[in-house]
């Protein structure tokens, strides 16, 4: 190898991308700003924490009644104050993802309704109990043993000038989630327990991808002459195989191209995707190739 530096050096290069790549929160396209890297990473945040919401609710829950318990008991009082540690730090880093999500939801338009469409009776029980909690006494306990620079740093970040403030805009907006989920149509509506359940047999087109592919022939006159594309179309296909929703993700360019190719997906029929042999409906992504011959 030593024979030639010039290959040694192209492969470091290679490699050193490669891992750069890979450490990455996210792949952003080449030639992304500053700018819109900032935007897709503001944007990602909102999502993260509507996802993971339920579930932080439902532990700091959990740890509240355990610190009940400990408080009450006299030969615990060393557990009771690790206990109450552990829920002001779990209360500490759901609110500050709240920090950053307020600015999102109140600046920007954000698709709420893929997210919302999992927040089923269970989780508005949740978000319904924690917006009591906020408004109760014992939240502004808690919070009143916390120092204020740490509250500043963590929850604040300047976007509020009180933690009363804070809390308003807390309790506002998981009230306004609620109701939100709750317009969400019946169709569209699935399990929370379905957030991350994977398909034994995925959905797929009756007749096959080959048989999707033949269809779009129709959408060739509507392509420029040596055009090779890829798009993404994300259905909502539920368990009789209808799709409720289709829309495109990953767009080719051409609008015109993509809308008929969203409306193929739509009119076409699929079978449901199954687990453990059940039908269940979930959200599918499918890659399409448009392209045209000279």
């Amino acid at each position: 190898m030593m024979r030639y530096p010039g290959l040694c050096l192209a492969l470091v290069a290679m490699l050193a991308l490669t891992l750069a790549d890979a450490s990455g929160a996210q792949s952003l396209p080449e030639g992304t700003t500053q700018k819109a890297r900032e935007k897709l990473i503001r944007r990602a945040k909102p999502e993260f924490y509507l996802w993971s919401l339920p579930n932080q609710i439902a532990v700091i829950r959990q740890e509240l009644r355990r610190w009940h318990e400990l408080r009450d008991d006299p030969t615990a009082s060393a557990d009771g104050q690790r206990a109450l540690e552990k829920l002001i730090q779990m209360l500490l880093s759901m609110e500050s993802g709240f920090a950053e999500f307020y600015e999102a939801y109140r600046e920007e338009d954000l698709e709420l309704q893929p997210i919302l469409e999992f927040f089923d009776e269970s989780v508005r029980n949740r978000l319904q109990w924690f917006a009591n909690f906020v408004a109760g006494p014992e939240w502004q306990r808690l919070h009143s043993s916390i120092d204020s620079l740490t509250l500043d740093r963590v929850i604040l970040h300047g976007r509020f000038s009180a933690l009363s403030e804070f809390r308003w805009a807390l309790s506002d907006v998981l009230i306004e989630l609620q109701k939100l989920a709750e317009k969400v149509p019946g169709p569209f509506q699935r399990k929370f327990s379905d957030r991350w359940r994977r398909a034994d047999i995925p959905a797929v087109p009756v007749g096959g991808y080959v048989a999707l592919q033949k269809r779009l022939r129709g959408v060739e006159a509507l392509l420029p002459r040596g055009f090779d594309e890829l798009v993404v179309v994300s259905a909502l296909i539920d368990e009789n195989g209808r799709v409720l929703r289709a829309q495109v993700t990953r767009p080719s360019g051409i609008a015109i191209a993509d809308h008929a190719v969203a409306n193929l997906v739509q009119r076409l029929d699929w079978q449901p995707a199954r687990r453990k042999g059940k039908p269940f409906k979930t959200e599918t992504r499918i890659p399409i190739r448009l392209w045209r011959k000279w």
